[in-house]
């Protein structure tokens, strides 16, 4: 309210001056707003930019300097068409020729040649309804996010291949014991050079393939059946040695070396043969026309900075694995692809594209790491680095003797695969057992309750109609207390109805397919315990 004192005059004053202030702060809030739009350019993690109607850059944040490797005065004042392909170029400029926006995922090229994908989104800028004066242009690097999103795909498809896999597990690996046993029964009764002993050597390695083939796919689905233990790296190597020179060609050495004094590691034995049996024939497929593979191991202490360079693994004792061949070597860009799943450089029908990247499951898993050097023309190493357990002081000592234990003790058989059930039953009669047979679990008891003296080991397949191994397992137990019991199964850990590794000293399992050899020792070793 203005005093009645104050003229005419005054008050037309005072207005203009309210007027003045006002315009003032209209500007400073405007300067405000404006050095805060400012800020949060120049700070944005995307890169920003700001480009006449002809495309020539007249603003650009540090972002874009950052993504693009050139400096900020390079930027401002070109027309920046070196930053995507020509026929990218051309297709934007279509859009914004007729003033409209354009957005999209596409290449950019950086200033030291290297590219990545942005996300692109390009603005025509209207000022109060008036033709198109500048463009703003934003681009987010969306390179990892499409990496990670390929990773995502690949781990779904290798998880329905890893489903499909577990649902076939069972049959197939029933039918793979049968055929595999039946044909090491049979090897050793034909004589040796003969055509017959060279069938029974094609099936066996075709099938001995297959059951391979199962295994990996379970692997990678995580859904392989698992089984640590503290081992001797060294006693896997000699044993796969005796397999490996019935494998691979006679045209090609094999070689050992073996430190003598071997640090302890927990892990599943099977698992490591496998990665050795995969080197091994990829070594022999870069032979072609012979040469040499040379296995040995070696204790190494692995420091922090190896190990800041390569994040999936921490520093402390380790037993490399290295597995070197005089072959053929890959090519750099080959290299970098060879642990991706289903990546193969081998002729169709020559293999799956799933050995390496089995390797590599394998060696991730067991909190491994893994390095491949190579030089074409002149052969390949890899090197296999696997933590020193805790669990032991020592590595257990090795084992020389190739003869399979025997034994005359009194064992009940249970298999619902007459396949499987005749192969155990050839195999531990010729060891020296007494074995009474059954394909089901109430056949197995009144059979057993018939003998004159109580059977010493209960031999059962965990998946039998009606009633599963384990509810046989626990009755036979209430009518001999001291029998002892070995699990079969042909499924996958996932999903079975036990915990393996839950088993008291009276239990064991052995997963399908077997062999005469790991079924021999399987039973003497529970026997004996």
């Amino acid at each position: 309210t203005i005093p009645r004192e104050f003229s005419t005059a005054d008050i037309s004053l005072a207005e203009r001056v309210a007027e003045q202030l006002a315009g003032i702060i209209a500007r400073i809030r405007l300067e405000n707003i404006r050095e805060r739009l400012t800020a949060a350019m120049e700070q944005s993690t995307e890169g920003i930019a700001i480009t006449d109607n002809v495309g020539r850059i007249t603003y650009a944040n540090p972002a874009l300097a950052q993504l693009s490797g050139y400096k900020l005065a390079e930027l401002v004042g070109s027309v920046p068409i070196y930053l995507v392909e020509e026929e990218t170029a051309e297709a934007i400029g279509v859009a914004l020729r007729a003033e409209k926006m354009w957005q999209g995922e596409i290449d950019l090229f950086t200033k030291d040649g290297k590219t990545f994908t942005g996300e692109t989104v390009i603005m025509p800028i209207h000022p109060a309804g008036t033709q198109t004066t500048d463009f703003v242009v934003t681009i987010k690097d969306i390179t990892r996010q499409i990496t990670l999103e390929e990773q995502l795909r690949q781990s779904q498809k290798l998880e329905a291949v890893g489903q499909l896999a577990a649902g076939i597990a069972h049959d197939f690996n029933n039918l793979l014991t049968a055929v595999n046993g039946f044909s090491e029964l049979l090897l050793e009764r034909v004589k040796i050079g003969s055509l017959e002993h060279e069938y029974v050597l094609q099936i066996l390695e075709s099938g001995n393939r297959a059951a391979e083939l199962v295994r990996q796919l379970l692997a990678f689905s995580r859904k392989q059946l698992i089984k640590p233990q503290v081992v001797n790296l060294n006693q896997v190597v000699l044993d796969m040695q005796k397999m490996l020179r019935r494998v691979i060609s006679e045209h090609i050495s094999i070689e050992t070396s073996l430190a003598p004094a071997i640090y302890p590691l927990k892990l599943d034995p099977t698992q490591i043969e496998q990665v050795i049996l995969n080197l091994a024939v990829n070594a022999e497929d870069a032979m072609p026309n012979g040469g040499s593979l040379r296995i040995s191991t070696e204790n190494v202490l692995l420091s922090s900075e190896y190990t800041d360079t390569r994040p999936d693994i921490e520093a402390g004792e380790y037993v490399c694995l290295s597995i070197a061949d005089t072959g053929t070597g890959i090519e750099p860009e080959v290299l970098e692809h060879i642990f991706e799943p289903f990546f193969t450089t081998k002729d169709v029908g020559k293999g799956t594209g799933l050995g390496l990247a089995s390797v590599y499951g394998i060696v991730k898993q067991n909190r491994g790491h893994i390095d491949v050097t190579s030089t074409p023309g002149e052969g390949t190493t890899f090197h296999i680095y696997l933590p020193r357990t805790p669990d032991a002081a020592t590595a257990p000592p090795l084992d020389i003797s190739s003869e399979m234990p025997v034994g005359t003790e009194s064992i009940v058989l249970v298999e619902d695969s007459e396949h499987v059930l005749d192969l155990a039953q050839t195999i531990l009669s010729e060891m020296g057992y007494s074995v009474i047979t059954a394909l089901t679990a109430e056949q197995a008891i009144e059979r057993a309750k018939t003998l004159e003296n109580p059977p010493d080991l209960l031999i059962t397949d965990i998946v039998l109609p009606r009633m599963n191994g384990l509810i046989l397992a626990s009755a036979m137990q209430d009518l001999f207390p001291d029998i002892k019991v070995l699990y079969i199964s042909g499924y996958n850990e996932s999903t079975l109805p036990i915990n393996i590794h839950q088993l008291d000293d009276n239990a064991g399992f052995m997963e399908k397919p077997f062999t005469a050899a790991q079924l021999a020792h399987t039973v003497r070793e529970i026997l004996d315990r």
